[in-house]
């Protein structure tokens, strides 16, 4: 069940010409860094400082109004101490799949970042909320919000004419990606779960990946954080006046998953909405 669908043999060819970018070297160091049970922040800190892009993101990310502290903080160590290491991952990985996927239009790049981070931060709003029923962190759910698409950005690179119109100044919709994959014989799905395999994101985070157009295809364990997904990008797709058709195959199940009745949603979901605008406040 949580296995991609067999290739035809066009799409085996469509593979064979991408080339997914590989872990960067910084990530895959964090990474080993925070696994090793003789955790030092110090050393983390210190390979961050060796890139001021970083540093600086990070430095942002705590001084922002979402913390609200008294006093401005300067030292990475500090900062990391504060935000935490999971979320100091998680704000690493981002810009790292920025940098990964550059070199396509600056209006489709800008686009497809800020439609991923607002869909990330409602993954964590939500996985806190039904944290009690989904048993799914809000750190884990911010990063299957950041990378769900990750796999659109990568294609575009390659073949220009996919996703075509994210690059156009004119409307500010998102494209049909199911109908992209049929157009151009490709499959953002599985090329974003490739890419999370290679980068060694948690597994239920790369079947999400896979399967958040499909939530009936994904196993068990998985489930709830594709729930949280589909939910997440419904109330994206309301706060935007986007088309949400996608919502009326998955409402059930991701309702059920989220243990929520009907007659209760619509205000549970004003709640969530709420919560987003207070943190981009």
């Amino acid at each position: 069940m949580n296995k991609p669908p067999p290739l035809s043999a066009s799409q085996s060819r469509q593979l064979d010409k991408l080339e997914l970018p590989p872990q960067p070297r910084i990530l895959a160091e964090i990474e080993n860094l925070i696994r090793k049970p003789n955790l030092n922040i110090r050393t983390i800190a210190a390979l961050v400082e060796e890139d001021a892009g970083l540093s600086a993101l990070i430095f942002r990310v705590i001084n922002s109004s979402f913390y609200a502290l008294q006093s401005k903080i300067v030292l990475v160590k500090q900062a990391i101490a504060l935000i935490g290491l999971e979320q100091t991952l998680n704000i690493i990985r981002s810009e790292a799949l920025r940098r990964a996927t550059g070199g396509i239009h600056p209006q489709a790049a800008k686009r497809i970042d800020a439609r991923a981070t607002d869909i990330a931060k409602l993954c964590s709003i939500i996985a806190n909320e039904r944290l009690a029923v989904c048993q799914v962190a809000a750190d884990e759910a911010y990063l299957a919000g950041q990378f769900h698409d990750c796999g659109v950005p990568i294609l575009m690179k390659r073949f220009p004419t996919y996703c075509s119109s994210l690059a156009s100044t004119y409307g500010s919709g998102w494209p049909d990606l199911i109908q992209e994959d049929r157009d151009h014989e490709l499959d953002h799905c599985l090329i974003g779960n490739l890419l999370a395999k290679k980068w060694g994101l948690p597994h239920a985070v790369s079947q999400t990946i896979l399967h958040h157009h499909d939530i009936s295809q994904v196993d068990p364990e998985s489930a709830p954080l594709v729930a949280i997904l589909q939910m997440a990008t419904h109330l994206y797709n309301q706060m935007n006046h986007n088309s949400d058709l996608e919502w009326e195959s998955t409402k059930l199940t991701t309702l059920d998953l989220l243990e929520l009745e009907q007659e209760e949603t619509k205000a549970w979901e004003q709640e969530i909405i709420e919560a987003f605008h207070e943190q981009k406040a």
